[in-house]
Order: C-alpha cells, then sequence, then structure tokens
C-alpha cells in the first residue's frame, strides 16, 4: 500500500521543545484556555528550567491545570539529544534539564531530524479573535546583558500542512527584552501578558505558537509558563456596513462588491504594491444577490445565508487578503465583520447539514451577457468533485449547467474541458471558504455579465439564477438537516464502538477488514467518511481504524480539521489502529501524517517494494498482545511502511510488538534494509492508545484474529469515557 509520494522539506534554522505543554481544545469563547504549562507548587523556574546536571537530558515538567488553579501531581520524562533540541555545528549545549528551549541561532545551522518546531493550539481561528499570551523567560545559556537578546513570540498558522518547512503565515508577534540583575547569566526573568490579534486571512486556519531569539549566535533561551488564551471579538459580530441574515438552507449568498457606502474615518485605497488593484464596485450585485435570496425563499420555503458589503470597494475590498484588501487600521473591523459572517454561516452549515454551497456573486463586462464560473479550476468544489463526479461542476446537471437551460450563456460552456477565464477563475472568498484545502463546504464565484445587472433585467436574472440553483441544489445538496449532527446512537448491548474509515484513499483492503470485523461479537461498526469524521461522528466511538490503501489519500482527503479531529479523539482516549496505509498516516513523518506514533519511515523513496508473504518476528510484549507463544509469524505484506523509532520529543515512544525477519525486495528496493524494521508498533498518544501493523492480519488466513487482538488492547475504558 502506497504513502503517497513523499514531499521534500527544507531545514529549519529554529527548534522549540516545550515539553510540559498541556493542550485544551475548543471552540472559540471568552477566555478560552488553549495552552497550558503552569510550574506546579514547589516547581520554580530555576527547578524547571536548568537545575540539574545529570547527562540524560531528561527534561521534567510538571502539568498545571489553569482553568482550577490547581497543579497535576504527575511527572512525565522527555528524552532527546542535543541534536534534536537543535544545536549549531560549532556549539553543543550544556548537560541538564531544559523545560522549554529555544536556539537562537538562526542562521540556518540547526538540525531539526525531526523535532516540532512549534506548538498546536487545535484551535480554529474566527476572524476577530483575541489571543492573550503569557510566559516567563528563565534564562538563557551563553548569554551576557550586553548581548542584546530579545525574545520572540510568534503566533501563525501553516500554509501547506508541513510545519517543518517554513512555509508559513505569521498572525502575529511580538518581541521582548529580557532584564538582568546582574551583567551574568543567570537568574533574569521575564513575565508579562501580551495581546496577539488574529487576521482574517488566518479564518479557518489552525493557530500555532512558536518561539525564537533575535540572535545569530550561540544561545539557548529557555521558555517557562506558557499560557495562551483566546477569546472572541463580539464587535467584530455585527456592523452596520454589513448585511448579515442567518438561513435555513445549506447555501450561502455573499456580494463583496457591490456596496456603495464610505466607512467613517477610512481613507480611499491607493493600491501601492498590490498587485492588479480595482476599486470600482460590481454595480447591482447587492440588489442582485438580494433578489436572488428572496425568489430562493420563494422556491424552498426557506431562506439561504446572505452576506452583503454595503461598503464601497474603494475603501475595503472584502475579496482580497486583508494585507492587500485595507489600507487603513480603521477599516478592519468593517473587513473582519464580513469574514466573521462568512465564516459562522459555513460553520452552522457543516453542523446541520454536513455540507453546502457558497456562491460569490460579482460583475464583469467582458462578456455582457454571460456568466463565468470561478473555481480555480475546480479547485474550491474538489469536494463536489471528488463526491458526485466532474459531472456535479461542468455537466448539464451541474450549476452551470442549469443556468445555459435558463438561456444564460456560460463560460465555459457546459461539457468543456476549457480553462476558466484566467481573470474570473476565482478569489479569495472562494478559496478560503470553499473545499480547495479540504471540508465539506464548496465555493463558486459567479461572474455576472453587465447586461444582465442592468436595473432593466435584474429581476429576471435573479429569477433565472434562483431556478437554477434550486434545480442544482436539489441534486446535489441535503434535503434536511441532519437529525443526530454529531454523535452516532451508543450500542445498548454494550459492544465495542468500531469505526472504519472507508473513504478516499482505502483500498479494496477495507472490504477484508470489513469482513473480519463481521466475525467479532462483541464489535459493532459504524463505516465512515471523512465528511463524517470533521463533523464530530468520533464522539461516542471507541476506537478508529484506518485501513490499508493509500496513506497519502487518507491524510489529504481527511483534511487538516479531520487530522485534527482524529488526534483529539485519541488524545482523549479513544483507540487506534492503523494497517498498512494507516500506518502510514499514523506516523509522523509527512506533511498528511496524524503524528499520533513516534515513527518515521525507513526507505521511503522504495515504499512500493512489492507484495507477498513474510515473515515477522513477535517480541515478549507482542506475544502478549498478540495472544500468540510462537517467535515466528508468516503474514501477508503489500508495501506497508518500514518503520523505526522518530524520536520526537512531544510523542511517547513506541514499543516494539513485531520486527520483519525476512523482506521483500522488488522494483529497485535494495535488499537488506527491510529485516530488522518495525512491522507491529504499540504506542500512546495522550490518553489513548495506537497500534500499527504494516502487513496485513486481515487478509492473511489465520491471522485475522490479531485485529480481535489489537481491539481489545486500545479500546477506550469506561474511566476514559468519563474522563472530561
Amino acid at each position: 500500500m502506497r504513502p503517497n509520494p513523499p514531499s521534500r522539506l527544507s531545514k529549519i534554522a529554529l527548534t522549540i521543545l516545550l515539553p510540559a505543554i498541556l493542550l485544551l481544545a475548543g471552540v472559540a469563547s471568552a477566555d478560552t484556555i488553549l495552552i497550558s504549562a503552569g510550574n506546579g507548587t514547589g516547581d520554580d523556574v530555576r527547578n524547571g528550567g536548568f537545575e540539574s546536571t545529570d547527562n540524560d537530558r531528561t527534561a521534567y515538567s510538571r502539568l498545571g491545570n489553569s482553568a482550577s488553579g490547581t497543579a497535576l501531581e504527575s511527572w512525565r520524562n522527555y528524552r532527546f539529544s542535543q541534536e534534536r533540541i537543535g544545536r549549531n555545528a560549532s556549539f553543543s549545549p550544556p548537560e541538564g534539564k531544559y523545560r522549554g528551549i529555544v536556539n537562537s541561532v538562526t542562521s540556518g545551522s540547526n538540525t531539526v531530524n525531526g523535532a516540532e518546531p512549534s506548538v498546536d493550539t487545535e484551535h480554529t481561528i474566527q476572524p476577530g479573535d483575541k489571543f492573550t499570551l503569557s510566559f516567563k523567560h528563565a534564562g538563557a545559556l551563553g548569554w551576557t546583558k550586553t548581548a542584546g537578546l530579545k525574545v520572540i513570540a510568534i503566533l501563525y498558522y501553516d500554509n501547506d500542512g508541513d510545519y517543518r518547512d517554513g512555509k508559513d503565515t505569521v498572525i502575529d508577534s511580538v518581541a521582548v527584552t529580557p532584564s538582568s540583575n546582574a551583567n551574568k547569566e543567570e537568574d533574569y526573568v521575564f513575565s508579562g501578558d501580551l495581546t496577539l490579534s488574529a487576521t482574517s486571512d488566518s479564518v479557518g486556519k489552525v493557530a500555532r505558537l512558536r518561539f525564537q531569539t533575535n540572535l545569530d549566535r550561540n544561545v539557548y533561551a529557555v521558555i517557562d509558563d506558557v499560557t495562551l488564551k483566546v477569546s472572541s471579538n463580539k464587535n467584530a459580530e455585527s456592523n452596520p456596513l454589513v448585511t448579515i441574515q442567518a438561513g435555513d438552507l445549506p447555501i450561502i449568498l455573499s456580494a463583496p462588491h457591490g456596496g456603495r457606502e464610505s466607512i467613517p474615518d477610512v481613507p480611499e485605497r491607493r493600491g501601492i504594491g498590490v498587485k492588479s488593484f480595482a476599486s470600482r464596485s460590481d454595480t447591482n450585485t447587492d440588489r442582485l444577490t438580494e433578489q436572488l435570496a428572496d425568489a430562493l425563499e420563494k422556491e424552498f420555503g426557506k431562506r439561504p445565508y446572505v452576506v452583503i458589503a454595503r461598503f464601497h470597494r474603494r475603501y475595503v475590498d472584502a475579496n482580497r487578503r486583508s494585507d492587500a484588501a485595507y489600507e487603513s487600521d480603521e477599516a478592519r473591523d468593517t473587513y473582519d465583520a464580513y469574514h466573521k459572517a462568512l465564516a459562522k454561516a459555513r460553520s452552522q452549515i457543516i453542523e446541520r447539514w454536513g455540507r453546502g454551497i457558497l456562491l460569490d456573486i460579482h460583475g464583469q463586462s467582458a462578456e455582457m451577457q454571460a456568466i463565468i464560473r470561478g473555481t480555480q479550476n475546480g479547485k474550491t468544489t474538489k469536494h463536489l468533485v471528488s463526491r458526485f463526479g466532474r459531472q456535479a461542476l461542468v455537466g448539464e446537471t451541474s450549476l452551470f449547467g442549469q443556468l445555459a437551460k435558463q438561456g444564460f450563456p456560460v463560460i465555459p460552456a457546459v461539457d468543456s474541458t476549457d480553462l476558466e477565464h484566467v481573470n474570473y477563475d476565482g478569489g479569495h472568498i472562494v478559496v478560503t471558504y470553499g473545499s480547495a484545502s479540504g471540508g465539506t463546504l464548496d465555493a463558486i464565484q459567479l461572474e455576472v455579465g453587465r447586461d444582465l445587472r442592468s436595473a432593466e433585467a435584474i429581476e429576471s436574472t435573479g429569477s433565472k439564477l434562483a431556478k437554477a440553483t434550486t434545480a442544482f441544489a436539489r441534486e446535489y445538496l441535503p434535503a434536511s438537516e441532519r437529525s443526530t449532527p454529531t454523535s452516532i446512537k451508543p450500542d445498548l448491548q454494550g459492544k465495542v464502538q468500531v469505526g472504519v474509515y472507508v473513504d478516499e484513499g482505502a483500498g479494496r483492503s477495507v472490504n477484508d477488514l470489513l469482513s473480519a470485523l463481521s466475525n467479532f461479537e462483541e464489535v459493532s461498526v459504524t463505516k465512515l467518511t471523512a465528511d463524517e469524521i470533521r463533523s464530530g461522528m468520533l464522539s461516542d466511538l471507541d476506537i478508529l481504524i484506518q485501513p490499508g490503501g493509500s496513506g497519502g489519500g487518507q491524510g489529504r482527503h481527511l483534511a487538516e480539521a479531520g487530522r485534527n479531529e482524529i488526534r483529539g479523539f485519541v488524545r482523549g482516549g479513544g483507540g487506534f489502529i492503523g494497517i498498512c496505509a494507516g500506518a502510514y498516516l499514523a506516523s509522523a513523518d509527512y506533511e498528511w501524517s496524524l503524528n499520533v506514533l513516534d515513527a518515521k519511515v525507513v526507505d521511503r523513496k522504495h515504499w512500493n517494494r512489492g507484495n507477498g508473504t513474510v515473515d515477522i518476528a513477535v517480541t515478549d510484549a507482542g506475544k502478549q498482545l498478540l495472544r500468540t507463544t510462537n517467535q515466528k509469524l508468516a503474514i501477508h505484506y503489500a508495501q506497508g511502511p518500514l518503520l523505526a523509532p522518530g524520536n520526537r520529543p512531544d510523542i511517547d515512544d513506541y514499543e516494539v510488538i513485531a520486527t520483519f525477519e525476512t523482506e521483500i525486495a522488488e522494483k529497485g528496493a535494495p535488499s537488506g534494509v527491510m529485516k530488522g524494521t518495525t512491522a507491529i508498533a504499540l504506542g500512546q498518544f495522550g490518553r489513548g492508545r495506537v497500534i500499527c501493523f504494516s502487513p496485513h492480519p486481515e487478509m492473511t488466513k489465520g491471522l485475522e484474529q490479531l485485529v480481535q487482538f489489537a481491539i481489545d488492547h486500545v479500546r477506550r475504558s469506561d474511566s476514559q469515557k468519563q474522563a472530561p
């Protein structure tokens, strides 16, 4: 089974280790704690920082509960070598114990070795979010008062799912200068609250936090007592310059360029440094959107969600990233109000219906009587096409097929393979809220010709648009709300609730898995799509199984939101079993990985080394878990991962259950590599257990029961179900 072709990772000049972080995920609200790393009673800065001089470099940190003001009296060891701290080639840090260490060398000479350079808050950003950060700067090694040291805290989101490649976008940052009581390398502390504001470009992204220093030299700064909170900006929820209407259909209508109002105390944009600057309004698109909403209400008896800009584009362009949308800080609240309304509508649609559509209404004068499609050539309707096929975008039953039936010339033509018009192929709104980066809300930009928006034609155009949208919705959108949107009814007989991923990236072996599970009397199976995982349907399950197929296919289709749901499920005590592709997915080695097993993949280049039967050697721990006395088992192998320890400081080391004793080395794969690598691994992630099989027990006659034994081992306990 294939892991998906590997991506090339850039070297990173910064490594941050915050081993004592307690992540508290949740919906943004006032004073929601996202990260807490309190000391605990008696665990002062020097204890938690660098007091010890032992040679194990074992970091001890007591987890603090900021919500209750108490400390959890449990300790965890995090072992890491000097290389995993991140070091300059010419300098090694002193021996000792470290709470959170920031290497100040920024020249690119650090080594990363898989260490995560930041902390994932698991918080999906909403417009207007305000983040409050507090921390102590507990000391530095090799620093003097005259060095000019600054500690920089950075709130950011990752651009491509690979947090290690340096391709990210900074939301906000702060730099502070620690004070010192003496001109020497000890006893100084910085402490204070710093406010970081989220930009609207970050809407729908998961916030991450990292620290760095400003010095390009051999300095290791210790960061302690990190707390990050988020509160919503209620002022961004309402704005007289933005019309916001909640709906009862899985449809959002957006009109960002039809407004004509000025914004008080905001100067007009001049477009300095902005590519393709435009400040003219799209005449009557606001009126057309209202007309369409009214007509849809007549068709369905229910109203869509509506977000319309009443402000003129010359002050704010809501269809641009924030750095190109406005030029005055006073305009930010208006911009944020528009995007917060879109984000809220999207969230409600996914919660109520599971999926939906956003239509972004624009105007163009290139084709006066035509409507031009903008989806970034299908990227913003990725979910729609993957679920129903390309005809849902370009065929006769698609939205543009229905528009053509209403007599509108459409560009590209129905059933055409032509690319979309380069000037109208979809802007910031459809890219941000559509399914290009995952999710179940699709987005289409409608560029309506000027003649169709004239005062005389607007009523007819709105009516025809509504008829086409109605026909499309009845073909492709949910007819009713989900009765239980975020949960699965528990089995009354007390069976183990097992979810099996059956969506894109699952291979034919999932049928063998389902067949094997059907023979286990104590197991109740629920087939899950990526949409269902993203919508919260793991909450009442005990175990999730990711089957064979394509690890990259599964990871990318789950998208960041789905992967976060799985990580949260396991962290909270849910069990995880990965088989072949599912083991690739569980690893901590790809941009689409779940990072729930501290494993890397050996010889990624030759992942497709062939299929066949191999022998695996079972460890003593494996004999107990797999309930066998055999030291060797013959099992079916189909290009599963060759696992090895990943040495991630933020994930517990895994236990070897079995190793490969024989190998398959076809298709150019070198011999001698597979033998001795991990074939079955047992890990711990948060309160949940993880078992990964590189080979296929469900496809091996006589070994199907190994899946049952794995289920018994990772199943969520009653105490875990009751835990908060």
